[in-house]
């Protein structure tokens, strides 16, 4: 139960905040006054973040470790403990990234990283919190993703992972109801975050590594807005973005007309490419 001295003021434990929708939760929660205790792999960012969020009345404190790190895992569990006493209000496991190519291109190392990364490492961190989390009756957050919904190819080994975790944020829902734990799906669609410039193992390049429309996509800060407020109602699923909305619809219930447009879409993006390389 949330102490009611600071009921106001919640606890928040967020994985990968070194850059994009996870340091811009931060920023924001931060500014608006509660605390985040967050873990990165990238020391430069995150002391950037630190003096950023210095002025704020939250308050903003970081481990540095992967999430594939058992090990740091607990590390980081127990210096949140030291800085909060073990009182977790929100816990967000939002650490991952993109593994592109076909499966012909891809080996099996691949697909186990990304899993290891995606889901594996947010299983361990639920179950790691747990006890803290029913102790307060507190929330858990899931970063999914709209093509948890259907399959592109090229993103079979991030379709996988995603689906994975709107399994467990479904069974969970259900599960930890009487528990009086919430669990919210945060459901994106195309959000303007360095995710589309990090490669197979999540390492940093200047190009973009997909194209995508850019009219459809949402900028972060815009983006992380709308995923708070469906986290504070805790709803059980916050999609991000119209655009979102209406391409989870037609995956679902018009694949087909889905599949045309698709690969209208390839077809241009090849002549697209074709234009360049004769310039």
């Amino acid at each position: 139960m949330i102490n009611s001295k600071r009921k106001n003021k919640l606890n928040y434990f967020i994985t990968g905040v070194s850059s994009g929708i996870g340091a811009e939760l931060t920023r924001q929660l931060v500014d608006d006054g509660h605390n985040v205790f967050g873990t990165g792999r990238r020391i430069a960012e995150l002391l950037a973040l630190q003096s950023e969020l210095i002025t704020c009345t939250g308050k903003f404190y970081f481990e540095i470790g992967d999430v594939l790190d058992s090990g740091f895992l607990e590390q980081a569990k127990v210096r949140f403990e030291q800085k909060f006493g073990g009182e977790i209000d929100v816990l967000i496991p939002n650490a991952g990234y993109v593994c592109r190519g076909n499966f012909t291109e891809l080996g099996s190392a691949d697909y186990k990283h990304q899993l290891d990364v995606n889901l594996n490492s947010v299983i361990r961190l639920v179950d790691l919190f747990m006890g803290n989390i029913k102790s307060n009756k507190g929330q858990i957050v899931f970063m999914g993703s709209m093509f948890a919904t259907r399959s592109l190819p090229g993103f079979s080994a991030y379709t996988i992972s995603k689906v994975g975790i709107k399994a467990l944020a479904e069974g969970l829902f259900y599960e930890l109801q009487d528990s009086g734990v919430a669990v919210t799906l945060i459901t994106p669609g195309f959000i303007t975050s360095d995710i589309r410039n990090r490669g197979s193992r999540g390492i940093y390049t200047q190009q973009k590594l997909e194209q995508t429309p850019q009219f459809l996509e949402v900028d972060t800060k815009k983006a992380v807005s709308v995923m708070l407020k469906g986290i504070k109602k805790k709803k059980h699923e916050q999609v991000v973005g119209f655009h979102a909305v209406l391409l989870i619809f037609i995956m679902k219930y018009f694949p087909v007309i889905f599949d045309g447009c698709y690969r209208l879409y390839l077809s241009k993006l090849s002549r697209s490419a074709g234009s360049s390389e004769k310039q």
